[in-house]
This record gives structure tokens, sequence and C-alpha cells, in this order.
């Protein structure tokens, strides 16, 4: 299971593909809740990423799945079950969640399965005694299934259900790491790809003038192909600025979270190389 978090983090961008989280020991490994928040937590550390604890009520489920990844999700157990079972998250909206599958490839399920997943063991457990009561209310087979859902809502409203992991990666990672995750390269692309070729067509602009002076006279053909190559680069200009703006907000936000991070564990006397006991 170690190394299908590691692929989960590295299809993330999360994780250097250098990085070989080890094996938890048997005493991670086990069912209790404190003993997988410690494997999880001892894989994070070792692929220099976060595994932040992530539950939700009963009836929150839904919008949680809607946005949750990457994330490590947790199966309730059943009454005939004895061990635990994860699913690998990858990436989710409204209405689908893209998951890792046991032979590493990726799966498209609909958001409602995933659900059903999450809250079955839960639902079962009222399940016989909500058959009974729209059984004895008389209500017809083809309302069951709604109201079913609304009095298992109402019923288990205060239920929490522990969901799993969300992972993240680290504010103390390298810049490189957090620039890689926040797919910065591709503005920092798009605005020396557009710069280049706007100052081509500028050029161009310039040739266009000079080759309509030095000709001795005026022709229509050279203005066209002058006011051409103008309105070409107008496109290249907006993709430049939208460029810029989307690399700047990425990067401001790097190192908003980099500067929260290091105020919260900044201890006075560390920039002085003295430390001072709590």
């Amino acid at each position: 299971m170690s190394e299908a978090v590691e692929i989960l983090a590295r299809k993330s961008n999360l994780a250097d593909s250098h990085l070989h989280p080890p094996m938890p020991s048997l005493h991670l490994a086990q069912d209790d809740d404190e003993g997988l928040d410690q494997w999880m937590d001892s894989i994070a550390k070792w692929l220099e990423i976060e595994a932040e604890p992530v539950e939700a009520q009963y009836g929150e489920v839904d919008t949680m799945l809607g946005g949750i990844g990457p994330a490590v999700l947790r199966l309730p157990l059943f009454a005939d079950q004895t061990q635990s079972r994860l699913i690998l998250l990858l990436k989710s909206n409204r209405r689908y969640a893209s998951l890792i599958a046991p032979d590493f490839t990726i799966r498209r399920l609909s958001l409602r399965e995933v659900r059903d997943w999450m809250c079955g063991s839960l639902e079962a457990e009222r399940g016989d005694v909500v058959a009974q009561i729209l059984s004895t209310a008389g209500i017809p087979e083809e309302r069951r299934g709604r109201v079913r859902a609304a009095i298992l809502k109402e019923q288990l409203s205060e239920a929490r259900i522990r969901a799993g992991w969300i992972l993240r990666l680290s504010p103390s990672a390298r810049v490189w790491r957090h620039v890689r995750h926040e797919r910065l390269l591709r503005p920092m692309i798009l605005i020396v790809g557009a710069d280049l070729i706007r100052q081509a067509l500028l050029v161009g602009t310039w040739a266009v003038v000079g080759l309509g002076i030095l000709g001795g006279r005026f022709e229509w053909a050279w203005l066209w192909a002058w006011a051409l190559l103008l309105l070409t680069g107008i496109p290249f200009q907006l993709l430049s600025t939208w460029g810029q703006g989307r690399f700047a907000t990425g990067l401001s936000s790097i190192f908003k979270t980099r500067l929260i991070y290091g105020t919260a564990y900044w201890r006075p006397g560390l920039a002085d190389g003295r430390t001072w006991d709590c």
C-alpha cells in the first residue's frame, strides 16, 4: 500500500521520483485509527508531503468528495470485515472521481458510487429499521429510494465519518517543487514565447515601413501589411498578460504559504543562532 500512496503522490505532482517510502511496520498497519494515522504520517514524512486527516458529517460527504483530491480515503468496516480498505482518489468534481486501481491504472467512477462506499456501513446499520418503517407506512416502491435517503439523512445528520487523509505539499518543501505542483512552468513558457513572437512582429512592422520608405513610393499593400502585423500582435499581448497574471498569482501564493509556515514555526533566538526553551 505504501507504493500505491507513492504513486498517488507522484501522479499529483507532490512527490519527487527519487523518493521511495519504506513499507510500514506491522504495528503501523493495524486497523485502529491511531495506527493508520501513524502509518500515513510516516509515509507522508518520507515523501516530504503532508497528510491531513479529514472527516465530515453524513450530510456533507457529497460536498467533501467533490473537491478533495488527491486523497487517501478510508472505507468504513462492515460487521463481517476485519481489515481496513483504502481508496486512492486522484481528483474529483461534482459528478465524477478519478481513482487509482490496484494495477495502478486510473479509473473514472461516478461520485455517487464513491459516496455509497463511504457511507455504506453506516447506512447498513439503520437499513433494516428504515425498510421496516417504509413497509409499514405502505410507501410505493418507486418512491422508497427517495424516502429512504431522506430518513437516513435526518437520522444520521449528526454522525461523523472519518473520510481519510488529504495529501498536500509541505510548505517547507523546495520552491521548485511548489512551482511544479502549481503548474507555473506553462505560464513561464507562454510569457517567453508570446513576447518573442511580439518582438518578431514588431521587427516585421518596422521592416515593412522601411521597405515602403526606401522603395521611394507609397503602396497600399505595404500599409495593409503593416496594419495586419500590428493586429496579429494583439492576441499575443493578451496571452502574455494572462500568463504574467497567472504566474504572479501562483508565485505569490507559494511565498505567502511559506511565510505563514515560517512564522508559525519560528522561535525567538533562531535569527542569532540561540534557541529558547519554552
